[in-house]
């Protein structure tokens, strides 16, 4: 089954900062993930699952694309850049898991990589602020955003993904 994503792994590398020759596969991992663990609670469920089947059948509203091209983007692209950092520093091999090391490059130290994913995971949090702003203003334009009954859901984590995040501070965003 194809995955349906929102960007590419070509489109993170020009439009980020993770250097080109980051491996597709990697990033495209990374990807797919930011979206089902940090954009989808964003937007609930059922209007994360509409854009991507929009996607994937070509059939985008006028205001769905302006949703994915003004703001879920740049939000997949700090999130991504954020998770990144991790991901391109250790490796997961057959027998360990490991630091990787450039031979012209020297490993980022644990303080030097907080403060690149302090100040990543800020341009993250913007973006989530953007896209939460964004929808509480233009709510009725996106009726999948506020089709969810909260009374018939029963708490857990995969229930929860069908509330959008509307900047309610119990909300728990994983990194």
């Amino acid at each position: 089954m194809e995955r349906v994503v929102f960007i590419t792994a070509d489109f993170l590398k020009k439009g980020g900062f993770v250097q080109s020759n980051v491996e597709e596969n990697l990033l495209s991992a990374v990807i797919y993930r930011v979206q089902k663990s940090m954009v989808r609670p964003l937007l609930g469920r059922t209007l994360y699952n509409r854009l991507l089947e929009g996607i994937r059948d070509s059939n985008l509203t006028v205001n769905e694309s302006f949703l994915i091209d003004e703001y879920i983007l740049d939000c997949i692209i700090c999130a991504s850049d954020f998770r990144s950092v991790i991901h391109t520093t250790y490796e997961i091999r057959n027998k360990t898991t490991g630091i990787t090391q450039d031979q012209n490059q020297r490993p980022v130290t644990t303080d030097e990589s907080k403060i690149l994913r302090d100040i990543l995971r800020s341009d993250y949090e913007v973006a989530r602020h953007d896209i939460i702003c964004y929808l509480r203003n233009n709510s009725t334009l996106f009726p999948e955003y506020n089709s969810v009954d909260s009374t018939s859901l029963c708490g857990c984590k995969v229930c929860s993904d069908e509330i959008p995040d509307r900047g309610k501070p119990f909300k728990q965003i994983y990194f």
